[in-house]
């Protein structure tokens, strides 16, 4: 049975909770980023990923790659990025975000000491962006209104304090995947299947939103997706190609279909340049 636009916008509100938040105190992980949440204070704080690890109820929660700094407006950005090109080195920038790995100086002897903390993780600075769907500045509540699964919405409001969806702790102890945004259907499948490896489950009838979004999303919109798609899937391809197919008429037809960048670093073999292009898909996909 066909589903019309407006019954889909009916079952996604119907399966939408108010937004409401409570705190919860900080169990682990501070230690590691003390310094930097007195540096980051003054513009934004930490949100997502590592915030669930730091006051996740599970004994051994899964970890986070890295820290996300959302900002409060597009000054408090500019003046936290001029703070933290001085501390650390950029190791890579995007439309979305910019990602720091801890500077090390050597003193003398070649004794090592470092800009903060050894165990400090990666840092990921997000610009101060509202596109599409997504809303990557504000307030604390703004930008955690904004995050897809319950067990993501959490954030640093101190070095005791967290600020977590009323349903984190019960879905996080059951490792659950509760879905209350959707910024991309193709992007949050893919962070479904990512927390799924990290042993996140979800159900059928909290999934179904996914795919019902993809009826509301105008036709533009689906070309774009479907055309980034279909370049990740190229490029993947292309990369893996041996010496021989690289001769062949189906290898020279898939790699002049790519924009002129990505056919110079797919020639190259440059799995930097390119790993860079297919992460810009992947991020744009996750906050669309």
């Amino acid at each position: 049975m066909d589903i019309a636009p407006l019954d889909v916008l009916t079952f996604q509100n119907e399966t939408k909770k108010a937004n409401k938040f409570k705190k919860l105190p900080t169990l682990r992980g501070i230690h590691e980023i003390k310094e930097l949440l007195d540096i980051i204070a003054p513009y934004g704080h930490v949100i997502g990923g590592y915030a669930r690890w730091v006051c996740s109820p599970v004994k051994y929660p899964e970890p986070a790659q890295d820290c996300d700094i959302y900002c409060n407006d597009e000054a408090s950005f500019h003046a936290l990025q001029a703070i933290l090109d001085k501390q650390f080195i950029q190791d890579r920038s995007s439309k979305f975000s910019i990602l720091y790995g801890q500077r090390k100086n050597t003193k003398g002897r070649g004794v090592e000491s470092w800009a903060i903390n050894p165990q400090l993780p990666a840092i990921n600075l997000i610009k101060p962006l509202i596109e599409g769907n997504a809303v990557l500045t504000g307030t604390v509540e703004d930008i955690l209104n904004n995050f897809d699964f319950t067990v993501t919405r959490a954030a640093i409001i101190d070095t005791n304090t967290c600020l977590v969806d009323e349903d984190f702790v019960q879905d996080e102890v059951n490792k659950k995947l509760v879905l209350k945004n959707i910024h991309c259907p193709v992007g949050t499948s893919l962070r479904i299947i990512k927390y799924t490896n990290k042993g996140y489950k979800i159900g059928a009838y909290d999934i179904l939103p996914v795919f019902l979004d993809w009826e509301t999303r105008p036709v533009d919109y689906k070309r774009d997706l479907i055309s980034n798609v279909q370049q990740i899937g190229i490029v993947t391809e292309l990369m893996d190609a041996t010496e021989k197919t690289k001769k062949t008429v189906d290898y020279k037809a898939k790699l002049a279909a790519l924009p002129s960048s990505l056919q110079r670093s797919v020639l190259k073999g440059d799995t930097d340049a390119v790993g860079l292009a297919l992460g810009s898909f992947y991020e744009k996909m996750s906050v669309d």
